[in-house]
């Protein structure tokens, strides 16, 4: 549960009384109600501490660990170094691991150092965090194959300006001389994270708290896996350039966030994650977060000889429009293919429109997304020269651009601007001259309108 904003009661008086009431109610247990009656109790004073400490109690009693915990950093907010608050709050974390959730103005209260942090409009977005003892050792097991972890670090990160700090990623490591790996592995993973939500509305798919666990093994041979909503990294200690770090965390996470595709003989059974690798790592070497990585890896490179590469191949030879025999790199190219010709938003509707997980199903909600607008916008790939339309109902389209003085020609044929066109199901290359044109609009005549020039 996030702590509500609400508005202080006018009465400094009538806030004293609604906190006495808040410990009563937490005192027998009611702790629903006390804590919805402490927040229309804030601002909190010094005077406060003593029952904020006692709600705090009740709270830790009742299994409201993030929330006492958030108490107890507000009561060294007003009283440092409180012996009552900080052996609590020690406690809390030693026995059951950072709050899932921080205020913004109480981060600085909490037993941890913030390694590295990221603003947003003169608020804290996002932030990497560990213990406040670096030589604090924790005691871990991960739940497939119980090995041993003393180390953490924790990244949290904030949906928009006004919400609380949430922990989305706890990255677990076997020896302190790994903390600067286990560092940059948040900083990739919370990167991921905002893209894959903002931009495809994404979360992870088996994390009931929302936290994914993060496994940094030295056991095991080189590689990775996610298991329910943890993600494995096998072998750290065996050499890795900055790239193929980053591409292992963006392939993980596209199997905890994406809908497995498939199955595939090959590469792999799901094509989810080598979706979710290609798309983030292209994403990411957009340069939207900078230093994620010291030294800064070759993104660009990667992303041409891949994502670049399938979306060429598939513009050269696209899906049969009535479906196809279909292989991994076919499925993760038309995914390729749907962000960057109609954007994240109708990639982020197929995804989310999927019934099954059958590569023909996602071709099948592609279709649909298209069919159900009256127009829809097609943009020009990047290297490319003309643009590739898909059509999937003989009828009649008109094709605009953001300038008028064009010409347009469909398949080599120059057809006059404006002009409603007779168009066959399948899919048409456009091109425009001039060719600085960013993206064009297809547009279906409505039924029953008069007949227009045919092509």
């Amino acid at each position: 549960m996030v702590a509500a904003v609400t508005l202080a009661p006018a009465n400094t008086e009538e806030a004293r009384l609604q906190l006495r009431d808040a410990v009563e109610l937490a005192r027998r247990g009611e702790v629903q109600q006390a804590w919805s009656l402490l927040q229309s109790a804030k601002p909190f004073h010094r005077e406060n501490v003593a029952d904020i400490l006692d709600i705090s109690i009740a709270l830790q009693k009742e299994g409201w660990h993030t929330e006492a915990a958030n108490l107890l950093a507000e009561c060294l907010k007003l009283q440092p170094n409180l012996p009552q608050a900080t052996g609590r709050l020690s406690y809390l974390f030693r026995r059951f691991g950072p709050p899932l959730w921080i205020q913004h103005d109480l981060a600085a209260f909490m037993p941890m150092r913030f390694i590295r942090t990221w603003d947003e409009n003169g608020t804290q977005r996002c932030a990497v965090a560990a213990p406040k003892d670096p030589q604090a050792l924790l005691n871990q097991s991960d739940p497939k194959y119980g090995f041993r972890f003393h180390h953490c670090t924790w990244a949290y990160c904030s949906d928009n300006a006004l919400d609380s700090l949430k922990l989305r990623f706890a990255v677990h490591f076997q020896r302190n001389t790994d903390a600067p790996l286990a560092v940059k592995c948040s900083r990739v993973l919370l990167a991921i994270y905002i893209l894959a939500r903002e931009r495809l509305g994404l979360l992870p798919r088996f994390s009931e708290d929302g936290v994914v666990h993060v496994w940094l093994c030295t056991e095991g041979h080189a590689g990775a896996e996610q298991w329910q909503n943890h993600l494995y990294f096998y072998a750290i200690d065996t050499p890795r350039q900055p790239s193929e770090w980053i591409r292992q965390l963006c392939h993980e996470y596209g199997h905890l966030v994406i809908p497995g595709i498939g199955p595939f003989d090959a590469p792999e059974e799901w094509a989810n994650g080598l979706i979710g690798e290609r798309l983030f790592m292209k994403w990411l070497a957009g340069g939207e977060f900078k230093e994620l990585w010291n030294p800064s890896p070759d993104l660009q490179t990667f992303v041409q000889s891949g994502a670049d590469r399938l979306l060429r191949e598939f513009v050269q030879t696209p899906a049969p429009i009535d479906g196809a025999r279909w292989s991994a790199d076919l499925c993760i190219a038309l995914a390729l293919y749907a962000e960057a010709a109609h954007g994240p938003q109708l990639l982020a509707e197929i995804i989310a429109s999927q019934e099954t997980r059958t590569p023909q199903q996602f071709w099948t909600a592609y279709k649909k997304a298209l069919q159900k607008r009256a127009s829809f916008e097609v943009r020009k790939i990047e290297g490319l020269k003309t643009f590739l339309v898909p059509i999937f109902s003989d009828a009649q389209y008109n094709i605009s651009s953001e300038r008028q003085d064009v010409s347009l020609y469909i398949d080599d044929k120059p057809i006059k601007p404006g002009a409603w066109i007779a168009l066959k199901t399948g899919w048409h290359k456009i091109r425009c001259v001039p060719d600085n044109i960013s993206s064009i609009t297809i547009t279906q005549k409505p039924a029953g309108r008069s007949s227009p020039a045919r092509r």
